[in-house]
């Protein structure tokens, strides 16, 4: 009986200990996934030892981000310095700190300026774990700065860069919705590429937290909210995409100051959601809506992938889902949607000025929506030009079979000419390619297109011996 009792406390004190053992084993991942333990260290953020992000304090850029524990990276690389194009950037670091005493939260704490020391910016980062969102969550405050007495050439700036996020093109936010901060009150902004009035800027207004989503690839919906005010601007900020994998926080208003030192802050977080918790945003989303006037002015020539692009329609400012269209390079202002002549319909597009040689040409954006070249097929890119005193290399077409492909070129128009058909033979390839259609001007004088179209035929047949 002693023995039989003995067995069994042992067998209850061994299945204890086991139980206890396992408990012991699945706390940390339990913790792991909670985002409880960050640490720091040569750059590499971590949570409970698994490398989340980098950090380099030498460009004050973050890469390879994983928003989600346990999740893929979602975000390529995002700068945190303010710049204004390539004029200056406040990549210069002054100091740099980093504190992950809080296991619950690690702080970075930048300072740096521009060269020349004009600007300076200071810039607060920590990095927590929302369990309600199941989402590592960073947070962003940053200043701003403007020394007038130190030799700064301009006190009036135009907007300012914060932060660039460049997303996984495998997360790449193909359309996005933006919350004026009121349940129920979401506002659709159509992916138009530059198709919106404000060069497809969304500005943030004062007193407004505004949440930008955007409808990925998996289940995951990247964010990012921007909740700071700024005390002199009527917005605080605005969000632009070029392309849309790369998206822009801006400043959104030019800030003068008659003296003194300027200072802006901004402030922003950036985030994922689950894409179940957002299920009703589309549907009941407000679609942003355009005055004729608006659309007018900013609405482009459509692309149509199928059958001839005549530009009788425009891309739509309406639209909310992504397409391609048409939209000009080169020398601003020698580019217009014509829509008084054309070789079939009412419409073209227009190139050149009639007393100055000018360099400019139509092309699809954005490009990765451009026509698909089956592998094995030959095709034929064929489009009207009507040329009026072009003098200079003059008026062709041309495409760019795939990336990195040097370009086919028609023929070129000079002089007087009325509607002439321009053709490019694109021979067969060996897989597909997206194909780049470009209507180029170059010259002094007035050009139009009109009629493109691109369609399969026959390949060559091999020349015989």
């Amino acid at each position: 009986m002693f023995e039989r009792g003995f067995t069994h406390r042992t067998e209850v004190t061994v299945a204890a200990f086991i139980l206890a053992l396992l408990a012991a084993v699945a706390l940390p991942r339990a913790a792991e996934v909670r985002g409880e333990r960050f640490t720091w260290k040569d750059g590499r953020i971590c949570d409970r030892g698994r490398q989340i992000a980098e950090f380099n304090v030498d460009n004050l850029a973050f890469s390879g981000v994983i928003l989600k524990p346990g999740g893929p990276v979602m975000i390529d690389r995002w700068t945190v310095y303010w710049s204004l194009g390539t004029r200056w950037k406040t990549i210069h670091k002054d100091r740099f700190s980093a504190d992950d005493s809080n296991p619950g939260c690690l702080k970075l704490h930048v300072v740096s300026h521009s060269d020349g020391e004009h600007h300076l910016s200071k810039t607060d980062i920590s990095v927590a774990y929302d369990e309600s969102l199941a989402s590592y969550v960073y947070e962003v405050q940053t200043e701003f700065g403007t020394n007038r007495y130190n030799r700064e050439p301009e006190l009036r700036l135009p907007p300012r860069d914060f932060a660039r996020i460049v997303f996984r093109e495998a997360q790449a936010p193909y359309e996005y919705y933006v919350c004026q901060g009121r349940p129920g009150n979401w506002l659709k902004v159509p992916l138009g590429y530059l198709l919106s009035p404000d060069k497809f800027d969304i500005c943030f207004k004062r007193g407004h937290a505004v949440s930008a989503l955007w409808s990925a690839t998996t289940r995951h919906v990247p964010v990012v909210e921007l909740t700071g005010l700024t005390p002199h601007n009527d917005c605080s900020a605005c969000v632009r995409t070029w392309p849309s994998v790369n998206v822009v926080l801006q400043k959104a208003r030019t800030v003068i100051r008659p003296w003194g030192y300027l200072k802006e802050p901004a402030s922003y977080k950036v985030y994922c959601c689950d894409r179940a918790r957002l299920e009703n945003v589309v549907p009941t989303a407000e679609a942003r809506q355009y005055s004729p006037e608006e659309i007018q002015a900013y609405d482009r020539p459509g692309f149509q992938l199928q059958g001839v692009n005549d530009f009788e329609q425009g891309a739509g400012l309406q639209q909310t889902t992504r397409s391609a269209f048409w939209t000009s390079v080169g020398d601003l202002g020698q580019t217009q949607w014509c829509k008084e002549t054309g070789y079939r319909g009412a419409a073209s597009l227009k190139c050149g000025d009639a007393d100055k040689a000018v360099d400019c040409r139509w092309e699809i954006a954005p490009p990765g929506l451009g026509p698909k070249l089956l592998s094995g097929k030959a095709y034929l890119l064929s489009a009207y030009a009507k040329t009026v005193n072009l003098e200079g290399d003059g008026a062709f077409v041309s495409l760019v079979a795939g990336r990195g492909s040097n370009p086919i070129s028609s023929q070129k128009l000079t002089g007087n000419n009325q509607w002439r058909n321009l053709k490019v033979r694109i021979p067969a390839g060996n897989d597909p390619r997206i194909a780049q259609i470009r209507l180029h001007h170059k010259g002094k004088g007035i050009s139009y297109f009109d009629c493109v179209k691109l369609e399969p035929v026959a390949p060559d047949r091999p020349q015989q011996q």
